[in-house]
């Protein structure tokens, strides 16, 4: 028997159908799956160099804005007074064994604050301070 030569195979047109791309096509970001990859496609942030700097920015902005609000509202909940609190019992002075009379107990005094502190907070973080102070 002589050896025959094989003729080689046609190559057709198209990407290889064995061999899946899962890379983003904007971005060049390869995912281990397909279903991420269409995850990922399918985000309204968008990929890609300018998407990424915009949600930075947005984070950016996010974080001053929170540290503010509860600056904010560390001020507010210094300006509190003082309230009593009647028949307030502390489990460590409670006594267990006898009977509860429906007499008075003791005033505790409590710092309190007023109650939307966090609300009043983000409204005046929201507020363009540079609009209210003419530095001049």
């Amino acid at each position: 028997m002589t050896p025959t030569l094989r003729r080689p195979t046609k190559k057709t047109p198209g990407r290889p159908k064995g061999r899946k791309p899962r890379t983003c096509h904007r971005c060049h970001k390869t995912l281990s799956t397909s279903t991420k990859l269409k995850n990922h496609l399918l985000r309204k942030t968008g990929c890609g160099a300018k998407a990424d700097a915009l949600k930075k920015k947005k984070k950016q902005e996010a974080s001053r804005f929170s540290s503010k609000v509860y600056s904010i509202k560390r001020e507010l909940d210094k300006a509190g007074w003082w309230g009593e609190i009647e028949g307030y019992e502390d489990e460590e002075t409670k006594e267990g064994d006898g009977d509860e009379t429906m007499g008075g107990g003791d005033t505790v005094k409590v710092w309190q604050t007023a109650p939307d502190n966090l609300r009043r907070a983000k409204g005046l973080a929201r507020l363009d301070w540079t609009q209210v102070i003419d530095l001049r």
